[in-house]
């Protein structure tokens, strides 16, 4: 702990850079050296790599409020490639405050932005994976269907839009509940199982949007988003079974990694797509709230 708050003030105070931080080279005059050196010279920290720094420093000081807030504003901050293992890291020690206040649910979400960013970085993949084992013997919330509730009711919506939702709704439960055991041969038999699960439900929300209401749309299309949200979430953190051999293993988590990032995408596309359907429309403040939020805890 003490190397680890030593370095942090190091870094604070801009006397060394932070992961990833380009080096620059300039030539420089030694009086009486001979022909000129090239000496290398650290970049100034980037203003995120500064503002996680800031915030690790203040959670290795106890200060955890202050190291929360710190975290929360680069998780959401607009960032480009060179910053993004910075935002990887803040979200996955920002999952592990998240987790010893038992809030289980923001914990994996931030996992997932957390492994999209942090990509093959052995410290974060890492990080994700105890987090994770932990998340999944750890007492707290329910991870559920996140969102508003089932069967919600919708408001000012045709008869045939409320039944087609409540149709939808039904298969949601269900399909939260479905797991994969990592057992060769039903693994796979589980994942597909899930997966085509997945799309029917999809399905089935689409039919709603296929009706062209506003208020119907934001929801149908917010539900869409959470169950590819969630799907991305899952293929993240999912293992293959250990009787697996380690090459095959590897491959597969290369394609769960791969089809994550799809799902996160069609994620963002829903939620877009929930938060402008009814603008200023009376009854889709709920759904198009839920909406933004999905948003921010999803990877770019």
């Amino acid at each position: 702990m003490r190397r680890s708050l030593i370095l942090a003030l190091l870094v604070v105070s801009g006397a060394c850079a932070p992961p990833g931080a380009r080096q620059k080279a300039h030539a420089r005059r030694v009086p009486d050296a001979g022909p000129a050196v090239v000496v290398e010279d650290p970049a100034p920290p980037s203003a995120l790599a500064h503002a996680y720094y800031v915030a690790y420093l203040a959670e290795s000081l106890g200060k955890l409020d202050e190291a929360r807030a710190g975290y929360e504003a680069l998780v959401i901050a607009e960032h480009g490639r060179d910053d993004a293992l910075v935002v990887a890291r803040a979200a996955l020690r920002l999952a592990r405050l998240e987790a010893l206040d038992g809030k289980r649910r923001r914990a994996v979400d931030l996992l997932g932005q957390a492994s999209i960013l942090g990509g093959d970085d052995p410290e974060v993949t890492g990080g994700v994976d105890r987090l994770r084992l932990q998340l999944d013997t750890q007492r707290g919330e329910e991870l559920g269907v996140p969102g508003p509730a089932v069967n919600t009711q919708l408001e000012g919506v045709s008869a045939e839009a409320a039944a087609r939702f409540r149709k939808a709704e039904a298969m949601l439960p269900a399909y939260s509940k479905l797991s994969v055991r990592r057992i060769a041969g039903p693994f796979d038999d589980d994942l597909t199982s899930k997966r085509s699960t997945l799309e029917a439900v999809v399905r089935a929300y689409r039919a709603v949007v296929e009706l062209a209401e506003p208020v119907a749309t934001a929801a149908a299309q917010f539900r869409i988003g959470r169950l590819y949200h969630d799907a991305a979430l899952f293929m993240l953190i999912l293992q293959p079974p250990d009787e697996y051999n380690s090459d095959y293993r590897r491959d597969e988590r290369d394609k769960d990694r791969r089809l994550a990032a799809h799902y996160f995408k069609n994620a963002r596309v829903a939620y877009e797509a929930s938060r402008d359907a009814a603008r200023g429309v009376a009854g889709a403040e709920l759904w198009q709230a839920a909406a933004r939020d999905g948003l921010r805890s999803t990877p770019p």
